[in-house]
């Protein structure tokens, strides 16, 4: 944890150190000493974007097997939240919602297990293509950000990425309401 600290501000270091020299000063050799390489510019806008768990992400995102992410299997629309992609989560709860309703319209009777089913299909969907929804959000932003400045461009990606606790929590708490008032008032 402190060398990642240390790594972290030893980039900052040189990103400004490369910002602050004047274009006319620069020669050849100080250019590609100040200059960050692709990788670390990389890893420091991931780092910036994602926040605390950033290594987790940094090596999904550059590995080529599927790997299942626990968080967004079990969690799938609160992680969503917690992880500020909000169009993907009022996606996902559109077509989860319209699936029940339609089902409700379209069977007498909707079979006991349906509601399992869907949930399963969930976690294993959620669960398998997680990562790669939070990488093509991490992309977006980052091509967003592609014509400020490399300290502007760290800075961008902190505001448009990270994660948003008090969201998911509201979130959690509301669908723990609605599940009480489900049973208080015996809402099937």
């Amino acid at each position: 944890m402190n060398d990642d600290y240390r790594s972290e501000e030893n980039m900052m270091d040189q990103i400004e150190e490369s910002e602050a020299m004047d274009d006319g000063d620069r020669n050849e050799e100080s250019m590609t000493d100040a200059k960050l390489s692709h990788d670390q510019i990389e890893e420091s806008e991931i780092q910036a974007f994602v926040g605390n768990n950033w290594g987790y992400y940094h090596q999904k995102w550059h590995s080529n097997k599927t790997e299942l992410n626990w968080a967004a299997g079990f969690f799938s629309f609160i992680w969503l939240i917690y992880r500020k992609m909000y169009k993907y989560a009022l996606l996902t709860w559109l077509a989860i919602s319209s699936v029940f309703i339609l089902a409700e319209w379209f069977l007498p009777a909707v079979p006991p297990f349906f509601e399992r089913m869907i949930n399963i299909f969930v976690l294993v969907l959620f669960g398998m293509i997680g990562n790669n929804l939070y990488k093509r959000r991490f992309l977006a932003a980052k091509e967003e950000s592609e014509s400020l400045s490399q300290s502007e461009r760290l800075d961008f990606l902190k505001r448009k990425g990270g994660t948003n606790i008090v969201a998911a929590i509201l979130v959690l708490l509301l669908n723990i309401a609605l599940v009480v008032l489900s049973i208080v008032f015996d809402v099937e």
